[in-house]
């Protein structure tokens, strides 16, 4: 019964976030879209008002009531020149990782990336150094994190926190990866819906629908970038903890160019080399010789991918893969917790529609090829899961979620799928005994 009495955990942010994400977005492109801006120009533009805004809501939540600690300026001083050269630091060891990789990060794709770095590079210095100005003088000690790279470079290599600078060099590398695909589609999509704005109003069944589609990704990626480019303990965003498994890597990893183009488009290839991006999906033509059930269909699909979007917009400036950034327990995430991997799937299996292919054979093959994809995003779940067991907050979400949410019949039945086996499994039988008792 402990379990059905535990509350839900307390969430990082509100339920609102998200609104408020994307709608600084959309208020961004509406009033800068018509000025002499580049695609590349006009992305920067809506991305950094996005997190403009979240940093303002985010340092009024997380910082009220918090007294400014008693500090000489030389402490402040300290602190922050600490900080600030492991912010540019790692920032130097980013750009680097894109110059080594040129024959990944020269490819056309990436143009936008060489775009914006000369925009934005100059200003990246100043801007860092006040930020950090003012968080050691608010919050003086308050939510400080290590500087490996500092230490380690001030200190002539000899001081070496492994564990540190692990953690330091993987959050180095997750923001490396994802930033530049997360930028480069972004504004590839500035760049299809720029000046098509009245063929949302025009556009017939289903070329509307194929617009849809592209407005809501473009809106998910501009609110989840600003968490790739900074972190901030000023703003409770700071990394927590980065995910050291291989397992967890290399499942995030495949999901994500260019190991994806292998893992989708020849491996699990649900949906066959015809499917193609827009109106030419399978669930056109199968559906196409009933309006209604068209109709019906096309509604689902973006249905879902309003559920993709609340679910990665909640986490705003602390969205990232393989981290954990805070916990969030608000909106699409206290019904699920994997909403973005279960909206995926859902609206994959209704665009692709595996199991009605041309023959028998073709449909099971399909659809086996199709939980293969499922099964690869229950691993990405799984490890997340576990990266996130350390977390207190997580551990009280989690076992609540396991006598609340959607899915908790599947807790019922099969003991062994819940999170309480799995978090035994991890931690030890002991642990989670005296993890409810305390909740008692």
């Amino acid at each position: 019964m402990l379990q059905e009495t535990r509350p839900l955990a307390r969430s990082s942010g509100t339920w609102s976030d998200a609104f408020v994400a994307v709608g600084a977005a959309l208020i961004a492109y509406a009033l800068f879209r018509h000025r002499d801006l580049s695609d590349t120009q006009l992305s920067i533009v809506v991305v950094l008002v996005v997190a403009g805004v979240l940093s303002t809501v985010e340092y009024a939540r997380v910082n009220q009531g918090i007294d400014h600690p008693k500090q000489c300026l030389k402490v402040i001083a300290e602190r922050a020149l600490s900080q600030w050269l492991d912010s540019m630091l790692g920032l130097a060891l980013v750009v680097l990782f894109w110059w080594l990789l040129d024959a990944e990060y020269g490819r056309s794709e990436y143009k936008p990336l060489r775009e914006a770095l000369p925009l934005v590079l100059p200003f990246t210095a100043p801007v860092v150094l006040i930020a950090t100005l003012l968080a050691a003088w608010r919050l003086g000690p308050i939510r400080e994190g290590p500087t490996p790279l500092a230490t380690f470079l001030l200190s002539l290599g000899r001081d070496r926190r492994t564990s540190e600078l692990q953690q330091a060099v993987l959050a180095l590398l997750v923001r490396a990866i994802f930033l530049p695909l997360n930028f480069c589609v972004f504004v590839h999509c500035i760049s299809h819906i720029r000046g098509r704005e009245a063929y949302l109003l025009t556009a017939a069944w289903p070329g509307l629908h194929a617009e849809i589609l592209t407005v809501i990704y473009a809106l998910l990626i501009a609110t989840i970038i600003p968490g790739y480019l900074f972190s901030s303990r000023l703003l409770g965003t700071q990394v927590r903890r980065i995910d050291t498994t291989i397992l967890g890597w290399a499942a995030t990893l495949a999901c994500y160019r260019p190991l994806s183009l292998a893992v989708f488009e020849r491996w699990l290839n649900y949906h066959g080399s015809s499917a193609i991006p827009g109106a030419d999906r399978p669930w056109v033509t199968v559906t196409g010789n009933w309006p209604s059930i068209l109709l019906t269909v096309g509604t689902a699909i973006i249905a879902l991918e309003f559920v993709h979007l609340w679910a990665e917009a909640s986490f705003g400036l602390r969205a990232s893969n393989l981290s954990n950034r805070g916990i969030i327990t608000h909106g699409p995430y206290k019904w699920c917790k994997h909403p973005i991997y279960l909206s995926k799937c859902l609206g994959w299996i209704l665009i692709y529609l595996p199991f009605a292919s041309a023959t028998v054979s073709e449909s099971i093959r399909a659809t086996l090829l199709f939980a293969g994809v499922c099964g690869l995003y229950a691993v990405r779940s799984y490890a997340e899961e576990r990266l996130l067991a350390s977390d207190p907050d997580y551990v009280e979400y989690a076992l609540w979620m396991d006598g609340h949410g959607l899915f908790s019949w599947v807790s019922r039945l099969f003991h062994g799928l819940s999170f309480r086996a799995r978090l035994a499994r991890w931690q030890g039988d002991a642990t989670v005994a005296a993890h409810d008792t305390c909740s008692g």
